[in-house]
This record gives structure tokens, C-alpha cells and sequence, in this order.
């Protein structure tokens, strides 16, 4: 779910997750480091982020992970400078990738 908010950037998005099976708040937090450990664009964190803590950043921020009581469910919120991620950064992105170049070649935050 995104909201709407008089900001000028910035994408707040609230996740509502179903499980088959009963997930732990730990288990849940851990598939997500894990899975996105490797992602130099992605930071899982434990607290609810928020708008500011996206100013300026080139990827996403995910984390606030609230389970329901019998564990079949989660709200995970995530946030992201739409200025850059939702542009600039595709776009640098995608002009190293058609040059062969290494996806995040010259963007703040990566190691490539």
C-alpha cells in the first residue's frame, strides 16, 4: 500500500504479508537479510524506517517487521528517495548495463 504525503520525495509503502505456515518475527527477519544481503541497494533494518531516513540515499530501506499474534501474518514498511531510486539511479543503472559496465558503477552507496 503507498501512501500519499505532502513531501517533496520520498515512497513510503506498507507490506501486508499472508504465510501458508506460522513465521516468526526472527525467521521473517532473517529470509530478508538473507535474501538481500548481497543487494548493495537494499538495507534491512529492525525499526520502522521513515522518509527522512531515505533523503539522499540511492536504494531502499525496509524494515518495522510486525508479525500478527498466530504468526500466519506481517506489516513490513519500506521507504525509498523516489527522486533517486525511482529515477536517477535507474537510470545510471541502466546506461551501465548497456555500456557493459557493473549495474552501480559510480553511484554513492556501492562498492563498484
Amino acid at each position: 500500500t503507498p501512501h500519499v504525503h505532502p513531501a517533496f520525495s520520498g515512497l513510503l509503502v506498507s507490506v501486508h504479508l499472508r504465510f501458508e505456515t506460522s513465521v516468526s518475527r526472527d525467521q521473517l527477519v532473517d529470509l530478508y537479510r538473507e535474501v538481500y544481503r548481497s543487494h548493495d541497494l537494499i538495507q534491512v533494518q529492525d525499526a520502522p524506517p521513515t522518509l527522512k531516513d531515505s533523503i539522499g540515499q540511492p536504494g531502499a530501506i525496509i524494515g518495522g517487521f510486525q508479525m500478527t499474534q498466530d504468526g500466519y501474518g506481517a506489516v513490513i514498511v519500506s521507504v525509498g528517495d523516489n527522486l533517486l531510486k525511482g529515477a536517477a539511479v535507474q537510470a545510471v543503472q541502466n546506461i551501465n548495463i548497456a555500456s557493459g559496465f557493473q549495474p552501480l558503477l559510480g553511484l554513492a552507496g556501492s562498492n563498484s
